[in-house]
């Protein structure tokens, strides 16, 4: 039997593969090291509810509508260039995400951090097949993707012990050496990159961040905008409009921005639904972690080390989750990974009520298995079922619709879980009546000490104080696990749709997992 042959990779290429490294798992780490500083953050900028979710939401949204238009740019202007001048811009953005002082600056800087986060997903793909050869790249995507995995898995860890012992403002000001270092690197190591003159489809690109914008800012602000009122009936309807300009613009494109036709395909539209509930139902994360600081008085750090638990899997268990599609096909993962989201948010539901930790983190490893394998076996099928010559652009419809479904996630389900908590608290308040003339909305940031809130709250007597501290975590656990609940059907939704509409044929090409883009389905 003959050895395997190792893989020799230069030593300037090597540096170059760090450099992407830490690109990656910057891009990823700044989705999950945000939650578990916010009620910290709420508490020194009095933050309402919703600020709060824009500080996540601004970056993801971002990355929602630009990502595939810097993908144009990146290949227009050169991947090298781009990638380097996105390191610059997520330097700079993250250290005005540092000193911010209050929820705007905070969100708007966020949203700038978002624009170097797009510019070098776009470009870091590029690289790999720009620097390496092709006998290598399966590997050098697998050590890329550990990054991304990595950031994702330390990220609410890290985030908790920065905010816990330091202050908040470290979970950007690391981005700040990491960023210098990958651009030192990237100019002097990264060799110049052929410049392509690809067309872009400005209508489309248009008419898609137009859409996707108005229906986020809808569902964020229809609670205080009131859902009736004018400015979100008008977003709503600017949403159907353009979406409805983006289908006819994109079916008469010759570089369409959405191929439309790859949903006629219907293991690719599975798979493309798959994805999309479960990067929704994951963005309840954020408010998890929320509810362990404000309800549970968990610590930042302890909240962090609890939700790291949901990255164990990706870590651990990752390669037996690809064994096991290339086993028993992308149906069974898909489905075995959906029952295990099911258990998962099902047990949060009892986790969350009764405080139980031992519950909170069989739920959490759940989460991590069921997010494993739905995913890994949805973007396998997905692209299985696609022609080899429209990959690239299937890859890129499941990407730029993961981060969508990510944006609209916290949207709709902090809507959800927002104004079920705020009726319930009013309910409260006016069937009591020693709290019925309260006004619920000074109560707000409470939990977290915001001080306006604290001022409102000394003002009444000790009796009246616990009994608005119970009706608040009350409301709290309501609305969470409405929210939960919700997330449980949506999953159970997809398992009947893969039930009836996935049937696969028999195997036509087979995709080594190593190719799919696992750098971008965790983040």
């Amino acid at each position: 039997m003959g050895t395997k042959q190792k893989i020799y990779i230069p030593v300037k290429n090597k540096l170059i593969l760090l450099a992407l490294i830490f690109a990656n798992f910057m891009i990823v780490l700044d989705v999950s090291i945000l939650p578990v500083a916010l009620p910290t953050i709420q508490k020194l900028f009095h933050s309402s509810s919703e600020q709060l979710q824009w500080m996540v939401n601004s970056y993801l949204l971002t990355l929602t509508i630009l990502v595939a238009l810097s993908g144009k740019i990146s290949d227009i202007f050169g991947h090298r260039k781009i990638f380097i001048l996105s390191l610059v811009l997520f330097c700079v953005f993250s250290f005005l995400c540092a000193i911010s002082q209050n929820s705007f600056h905070l969100i708007i800087s966020r949203f700038l951090q978002g624009i170097g986060a797009a510019l070098m997903i776009s470009s870091i793909t590029p690289l790999q097949i720009d620097c390496f050869p092709k006998n290598q790249r399966g590997k050098i995507m697998g050590i890329i993707a550990s990054g991304g995995s990595l950031g994702f898995a330390i990220g609410p860890f890290v985030g908790g012990i920065l905010t816990q012992y330091f202050s908040w403002q470290y979970i950007f000001l690391i981005n700040v050496p990491i960023s210098i270092i990958g651009i030192v690197i990237a100019f002097f190591a990264i060799p110049k990159s052929k410049k392509s003159y690809e067309k872009i489809d400005f209508k489309g690109t248009f008419s898609f961040m137009i859409a996707v914008s108005s229906i986020t800012i809808a569902l964020m602000q229809g609670k205080e905008w009131g859902w009736g009122s004018f400015s979100t009936l008008f977003l709503f309807f600017f949403f159907i409009f353009f979406s409805i300009i983006l289908y006819i613009s994109d079916k008469k494109a010759k570089y369409p921005f959405i191929d439309f036709s790859l949903f006629k395909n219907k293991i690719f539209l599975c798979a493309l639904i798959a994805i999309c509930v479960v990067s929704i139902v994951r963005m309840m994360t954020i408010f998890w972690v929320i509810y362990f600081q404000n309800v549970l008085d968990f610590s930042p750090t302890y909240s962090g080390t609890l939700l790291m638990i949901s990255a164990i899997p990706m870590l651990f268990i990752s390669v037996y989750a690809g064994r096991f599609v290339d086993k028993y096909g992308p149906r069974s993962s898909i489905l075995t990974g959906l029952v295990a989201l099911i258990l998962s948010f099902l047990l949060i539901v009892c986790g969350l009520s009764i405080g139980n930790v031992v519950l909170l983190s069989i739920s959490l490893f759940l989460l991590g298995i069921g997010l494993l394998f739905t995913l890994i076996a949805s973007y396998n099928s997905g692209l299985s079922s696609i022609s080899s010559n429209k990959r690239g652009i299937a890859g890129g419809v499941l990407n730029s619709f993961r981060n969508l479904s990510s944006s609209l996630g916290i949207a709709i389900l902090g809507a959800i879980f927002l104004n079920a908590q705020f009726k319930i608290f009013s309910f409260s308040l006016k069937q009591n009546p020693d709290t019925k003339n309260f006004d619920p909305n000074i109560f707000e940031g409470l939990l977290s000490k915001s001080s306006k809130a604290i001022e409102a709250f000394t003002g009444v007597s000790t009796s009246i104080q616990n009994e608005i501290v119970t009706a608040l975590k009350s409301s709290y656990t309501y609305g969470i696990n409405l929210s939960n609940l919700i997330s449980a059907f949506l999953i159970a939704g997809v398992l009947f749709i893969i039930l009836y509409f996935f049937k696969p044929k028999k195997k036509k090409e087979k995709i080594n997992l190593k190719e799919i883009s696992k750098d971008h389905i965790f983040d």
